[in-house]
């Protein structure tokens, strides 16, 4: 069965898109102008004018003129100095404007011409005809919508005016508010100083550590540093291992003038886990002058950890702080329970002996058993009872510390009892 006897059937589908295509074609042809046949050349005179024509010496090696044929039919020659520039004329730009005195001065007219300008990559003719578009039909959706306007509260108005309308400003191809761009150049700038001041910290850093001449005037302008863009940088250097403890202690020292979170933050880092108890003790000295607040909320978080030695180290900074703050954290942590593992025989690999009713024999240690024990810690109930009362001390019993905690907070005439 053959196209021609299958009428209603899948061949027909294809139908109306073959003949849209076909005439999409044909009205092309039909409405573009027949080529111009040659070439024609732009020459941009020295004087500011311009002429187009055909160049026909071009095959010329170093012309001391230039003979053009003029497209009225005339010929024209030009001295090499009265030329500036020589440029092609597209093809398409050539159609355009053969086009043009036939372009009705119509909505319609305008409209279709903007289409298949659109169509043939003419940008900017094609903006020229859109425009006026709306100059003859100011509510021609079509042509706002292709110029990018958008209709917002029934006003046609253009994304770039709206912006601005909304305080945005245009900033490295983007459109942002000017909060966001100050916070920006803020960032920059102290990326660009903490990259600066690093420099110089590692070269007197590098003068004190070499012992060369200028150690002494190295370490003096160390010890003055006053720079908040310093902060960063110093603390990088503190939480070297293999920095020497005289030079953390000078770290530390410096970092205790700024009142400042990235200053404390590092403080607290070096409490939790720095292993010269020097650095530790210096640093919990500068936090009580500035970060307190800060580093109870860190350390207090620190309090709930799966590793008791950082339950333990928490504790024991808390305690040091004397903030009565901390109190309430401290009573959740006065015993915890981790996780362990224990390995048959000791540890892994390690061999057992084993006594059965078949005699005596010795056997590989074989895999850990997960199990929970709860430590009591010592630290955190040494913060306790530092922070607490003379003679309360509940010992590990923290329901008797919750109890006494809820007693010192009881609203005064409040009968709990009434409540219950």
């Amino acid at each position: 069965m053959n196209c021609r006897q299958r009428v209603g059937h899948s061949c027909w589908r294809d139908v109306p898109r073959r003949l849209a295509v076909a005439i999409t074609v044909l009205v092309m042809l039909i409405l573009l102008p027949a080529p111009v046949s040659g070439q024609v050349d732009v020459f941009m005179l020295a004087n500011g004018g311009r002429i187009e024509g055909k160049w026909l010496n071009r095959e010329s090696e170093s012309p001391v003129s230039y003979e053009i044929a003029l497209s009225d039919g005339g010929q024209l020659t030009l001295a090499s100095d009265q030329v500036q520039e020589i440029m092609n004329k597209p093809e398409l730009q050539l159609q355009y404007e053969a086009m043009m005195p036939t372009i009705p001065d119509t909505v319609e007219g305008h409209w279709d011409m903007a289409e298949r300008c659109g169509k043939a990559n003419l940008e900017a003719q094609r903006e020229v005809h859109l425009r006026r578009v709306l100059e003859l039909s100011p509510d021609h959706s079509q042509a706002r919508h292709a110029l990018g306007y958008s209709q917002v509260d029934g006003k046609w108005v253009m994304p770039e005016e709206w912006r601005k309308n909304q305080g945005y400003v245009r900033y490295r191809g983007s459109w942002r508010l000017p909060q966001e761009i100050e916070l920006e150049k803020e960032q920059e700038q102290r990326e660009e100083e903490e990259v600066a001041w690093r420099r110089r910290l590692e070269r007197w850093r590098t003068a004190i550590v070499r012992g060369r001449d200028n150690r002494a005037e190295a370490l003096a302008q160390l010890r003055a540093v006053d720079s908040p863009y310093a902060i960063a940088p110093l603390a990088s250097m503190l939480d070297d291992e293999d920095e020497p403890e005289p030079l953390k202690l000078v770290y530390v020292e410096i970092l205790s003038r700024f009142d400042s979170s990235r200053a404390a933050a590092a403080l607290i880092d070096r409490v939790m886990t720095d292993p010269d108890a020097e650095v530790r003790e210096r640093s919990i000295a500068a936090l009580q002058k500035h970060g307190t607040k800060q580093a109870v909320a860190v350390l207090s978080s620190a309090l709930q950890s799966k590793d008791n030695g950082v339950v333990n180290r928490a504790g024991w900074a808390l305690g040091r702080l004397g903030d009565p703050a901390a109190i309430p954290a401290l009573i959740d942590a006065v015993t915890t329970t981790h996780k362990i593992k224990v390995y048959p025989g000791g540890g892994p690999g390690s061999i057992n002996t084993s006594m059965g009713s078949g005699g005596s024999g010795l056997s590989m240690g074989g895999r850990p058993k997960v199990i929970e024990q709860t430590a009591r810690n010592r630290h955190v109930l040494s913060a306790l009872t530092s922070l607490t009362p003379e003679g309360v001390n509940f010992s590990y019993n923290e329901r008797a510390w919750r109890n006494w905690w809820a007693q010192q907070h009881v609203v005064p005439g409040v009968n709990l009892r009434r409540n219950l």
